[in-house]
C-alpha cells in the first residue's frame, strides 16, 4: 500500500494486507477517527526522510506519534507495550 499525506510532503509504503484494524480509545485517536493497523517496522518503507515529520508523545510517553508538520496528517506511530515489548515488532 502506498500513501501520501495531503501536503504531498511525506510519502511511504507499507507491505502487507490490511485485514484487521484496531480502534484506539485515547482522546487524540477518538477525536480524529484514527484506526490502527499494526505491522512490523521493517514492513514500513519511508519514501521521504523521517526527519521531515513532526513527532509528539502523550500521557506516559510510550508511543511516538509521527505526523506531517504542514497538513497535520498522522502518518504512523511506534512504541512499546506495558511489558516494554517494542511495536511495531
Amino acid at each position: 500500500m502506498k500513501a501520501v499525506v495531503p501536503s504531498e510532503r511525506f510519502s511511504y509504503e507499507v507491505e502487507g494486507d490490511c485485514k484487521e484494524v484496531t480502534e484506539c480509545n485515547c482522546a487524540i485517536c477518538s477525536r480524529h477517527g484514527h484506526l490502527l493497523w499494526f505491522v512490523p517496522r521493517n514492513k514500513l518503507r519511508l519514501q521521504t526522510p523521517e526527519s521531515d515529520l513532526a513527532r509528539c508523545t502523550f500521557n506516559i510517553r510510550r508511543i511516538k506519534h509521527h505526523f506531517c508538520p504542514i497538513c497535520g496528517c498522522a502518518t504512523f506511530g511506534e512504541g512499546a507495550d506495558s511489558r516494554a515489548q517494542r511495536w511495531p515488532p
